[in-house]
């Protein structure tokens, strides 16, 4: 009976606990509406759950795209399409933002996961080039089956089922037929025109073609550049129509990653020109200097 008993009262006081806790919420986010505090559409969304209602029943879904202007403590700048200025707030979730672009050979480096499909003779000889490499990063909650280790997991894998080709013939497969295979791998190194990479437990070198297409495709906002073309998929509040609670961003990358800036560019010319302004400013001000020292002054005379 002092279990039940004691139980009872304790369940009694939690609940009155819960009682006041929900009236001063509700108090304060009103008053800190009133003041200026707190913006309304917050307010109500806080007062809306204490009071039982569903999270985010203010919130009107919302899709915007546009141009990438810039990033600042987890909000971007975004020019929509419709010529308005928006802030938006990044997803709490990582893979919940992609970025997809293209990049420079000269931007690969140790350590990055890259896919790519090539041609090997019945000894493992590696044929032609490499005209294709994509970059990406494994996701580690992605089940191994047949169908997601050939886009996933590291290794070689032959593209079709091994032997399918002349199963059910009685013609004889040359030897020196060529297969096309999937390989997942780690990049170890570029040199010049030869790739390095750990796909498993294999090591390959492989020839990189002169033209190859670098396609990007990672999760997070580290890629992303002012000018980028952005999609976002998310809400907005009745109050706040320029500010938006973000589900899903996808970046379309609009320079190549990695590029180096050539001599005679648009780049280059217009570092230069930057540049040399504040050149001209500092000899400006120097020339300035050696004048004024330069000049005799009354007394001189």
């Amino acid at each position: 009976m002092m279990s039940f008993f004691g139980r009872r009262e304790r369940s009694s006081a939690v609940t009155c606990s819960d009682s006041l806790s929900v009236r001063y919420l509700v108090f304060t986010c009103c008053m800190l509406t009133v003041i200026g505090v707190l913006p309304s559409p917050v307010a109500d969304r806080e007062v809306g759950r204490a009071w039982g209602q569903a999270p985010g029943a203010d919130r009107q879904a919302f899709k915007v795209n546009g141009t990438l202007k810039g990033m600042q403590n987890g909000m971007l700048m975004v020019t929509g399409a419709d010529k308005k200025d928006y802030m938006v707030k990044l997803p709490k979730e990582l893979d919940k933002v992609r970025y997809s672009g293209q990049a420079a050979v000269e931007w690969l480096s140790n350590g990055l996961f890259v896919r790519f499909e090539t041609q090997m003779d019945e000894k493992g000889r590696i044929v032609g080039a490499v005209k294709q490499i994509e970059v990406f990063v494994p996701d580690p909650q992605l089940q191994n089956n047949p169908a997601t280790m050939k886009e996933h997991v590291p290794g070689v894998h032959l593209l079709g089922v091994a032997g399918s080709d002349g199963l059910f013939s009685d013609e004889k497969v040359p030897a020196n037929s060529v297969k096309s295979y999937r390989v997942i791998a780690q990049l170890m190194g570029v040199a010049k025109s030869k790739m390095m990479v750990a796909a498993g437990s294999n090591r390959l070198q492989v020839e990189v073609d002169p033209n190859v297409a670098i396609n990007v495709s990672v999760p997070g906002m580290d890629l992303c550049q002012p000018g980028d073309d952005i999609a976002i998929s998310g809400f907005t509040y009745p109050n706040q129509p320029q500010f938006v609670e973000s589900q899903t961003i996808s970046v379309t990358g609009k320079q190549l990653i990695g590029q180096k800036v050539k001599k005679g560019s648009k780049a280059a010319a217009s570092k230069a020109t930057t540049k040399s302004r504040k050149e001209k400013k500092d000899e400006a001000e120097a020339d300035g200097a050696k004048e004024g020292a330069a000049k005799p002054k009354a007394d001189d005379k």
